[in-house]
């Protein structure tokens, strides 16, 4: 799912464009548009490409269900997770599915921090407790807390108790992903109970 702004009052207008090759055969679409009241629960709030509500959920990137397993290029957007009523951080693993972290197609290790300069998630003060200096960014092939700079120490899980919930998906417009193929990611996040 994707939210667009659409301020009151001014005139918006979004547009898709489907660049789909010369084999059209069994290509198929299905689009729906709903428009959201202003001030809901369920609205999105601003600069929030996605939005999702739960204390359980999934995120992922939006070509990663291709079986071509290359992310989308030239994507900078925000994802925002509602936080539930009770809840006060949020729990960030990689999905258990092979290949479910792949963001960075030169980099076969896990890399945070400053090495993650052109393809990234942004996950703003996480840590391996949700307390201390944030990384704040990830990428390559594992997802996880850092156990030493530049090396990853598995698949663990990233908590952050910085609200509202958002993280942040930075692609270049360059990135080769045939060499080494990146799907981009899917991360199961799991909300934290206060107290």
């Amino acid at each position: 799912h994707m939210y667009l702004n659409a301020n009151p009052g001014k005139n918006v207008d979004a547009s898709i464009d489907i660049v789909i090759g010369s084999n059209t055969q069994g290509r198929r679409w299905s689009i729906r548009v709903t428009q959201i009241d202003c001030g809901t629960l369920y609205t999105a709030p601003p600069n929030c490409l996605q939005y999702h509500t739960g204390a359980t959920g999934s995120v992922q990137t939006w070509n990663y269900d291709d079986s071509n397993n290359i992310h989308t290029n030239t994507q900078n957007y925000g994802v925002c997770i509602r936080r539930e009523k009770g809840y006060c951080g949020n729990a960030y693993h990689a999905d258990s599915a092979s290949n479910s972290f792949g963001v960075d197609g030169s980099n076969t290790q896990g890399r945070g921090g400053a090495q993650c300069k052109l393809d990234f998630v942004g996950i703003p003060g996480g840590t391996a407790n949700g307390y201390g200096n944030s990384l704040e960014r990830w990428c390559g092939a594992i997802f996880g807390v850092l156990s030493a700079p530049g090396l990853h120490d598995g698949a663990n899980q990233i908590i952050t108790y910085r609200t509202p919930f958002r993280m942040y998906v930075k692609f270049n417009a360059n990135a080769d992903n045939s060499a080494v193929p990146r799907r981009g990611f899917k991360l199961n996040y799991r909300q934290t109970l206060c107290g």
